[in-house]
């Protein structure tokens, strides 16, 4: 099958709506706080159960989207999306808007794995290398589009929706991505592959007990009471059983969730670390810096959204180049490259924002 010039829109539409909500909230935090007397640990758990949902759903959305049809799985995935970024616009307290984030989490799940899939078995030669480079640069696109358009909807207030228009204007993307959702075609893998229910649950308990401590931020603002140190704890054995029925799963000739034989392959590995230390911290530099310009700096919502165009631009072009200066200078140079520039960058913003602050 044939994946066409708007179906690539559509999918990279389905693409930037969960990157975009990822940002866009940043900027949103002060109106929040201030409509729904949130505290300083809801605004993090309004962040952060986002992400949590996504990671647990993420590996089991890829094997739906397998079995049944990616197409299918995509725009289940971004009817649920709307959904739960209507309920996000319509929240009158917090309870609503963190159950919300979770199904917006659930939906991009859901979502994401059948985007590039998709450009996998659809697409060959350079059409595939410009649409996978594409694919990657958009996460620039995303950081600009979220931080400033968060910026410019809090402060344009339509209608008086204040903060909540971040959420509602995913309405209009999702209803015209599902309209258009036939421009896209139709994959699943050759043959159907039971889904690993075991390691799917196993997975989630990990990721669960794991970030309800850390990502969530419950552990330092709770001081750290007896049942989360023992929900930190548990990860250890439950790893080691999750590392076990894998192992199992893969002896017996069945496909496992995280399969054994590919994270002994040295150089997923490497990446795997690699994307858990730059995503980690980058995902907290984001949500700090935003909240503190304007709660430290003094800046308001658009100007604190305005602050990241730069970056995001950047992050667009450099995103476009990377494969032709890899081609040219090999990956660990450039691996090392961008770690300086980013170090270099970090000092510079730190020394700059040690004149503004008041």
């Amino acid at each position: 099958p044939q994946l066409g010039g708007w179906g690539l829109a559509v999918l990279f539409s389905g693409q930037l709506l969960p990157q975009i909500d990822f940002s866009i909230v940043n900027v949103t935090l002060g109106a929040m706080a201030q409509s729904l007397h949130a505290t300083p640990m809801e605004l993090e758990l309004v962040v952060a159960v986002y992400g949590v949902a996504f990671a647990v759903g993420l590996a089991a959305g890829g094997r739906l989207g397998d079995n049944f049809g990616r197409r299918r799985v995509f725009a289940a995935g971004v009817l649920l999306f709307a959904l739960a970024s209507l309920l996000c616009g319509l929240a009158g307290g917090v309870p609503m808007l963190l159950a919300g984030r979770v199904l917006q989490g659930l939906g991009a799940a859901l979502l994401v794995p059948q985007i590039l899939a998709t450009l996998h078995v659809s697409l060959r030669g350079a059409a595939h290398a410009r649409a996978v480079a594409l694919y990657g640069s958009l996460g620039g696109i995303a950081f600009i589009v979220g931080q400033v358009l968060g910026g410019a909807l809090v402060t344009a207030d339509l209608f008086g929706s204040g903060w909540r228009s971040v959420f509602l204007i995913n309405l209009p993307v999702c209803a015209l991505a599902l309209a258009s959702r036939r421009a896209v075609p139709e994959t699943r893998a050759p043959s159907r592959t039971p889904l690993d229910l075991g390691g799917a649950a196993l997975l989630a308990a990990l990721l669960l007990l794991l970030m309800l401590p850390l990502a969530l931020a419950l552990g330092p603002a709770l001081g750290w009471p007896p049942a989360l140190l023992a929900a930190l704890a548990a990860t250890v054995p439950l790893a080691v059983l999750l590392a076990a029925q894998q192992r199992r799963e893969e002896a017996a000739g069945r496909q496992p969730l995280l399969p054994p034989s590919l994270l002994r392959l040295p150089g997923v590995r490497f990446a795997l670390l690699l994307g858990m230390l730059f995503f980690a911290c980058w995902s907290g530099f984001m949500f700090v810096l935003a909240l503190a310009l304007q709660a430290g700096a003094g800046l308001d919502a658009m100007q604190s959204g305005n602050c990241f165009i730069v970056l995001g631009a950047a992050y667009f072009a450099s995103a476009l180049a990377s494969a032709r200066l890899v081609t040219r200078f090999g990956a660990l140079r450039m691996l090392l490259a961008g770690c300086a520039l980013q170090m270099s960058g970090l000092a510079l913003l730190a020394a700059t924002l040690g004149l503004v602050w008041p």
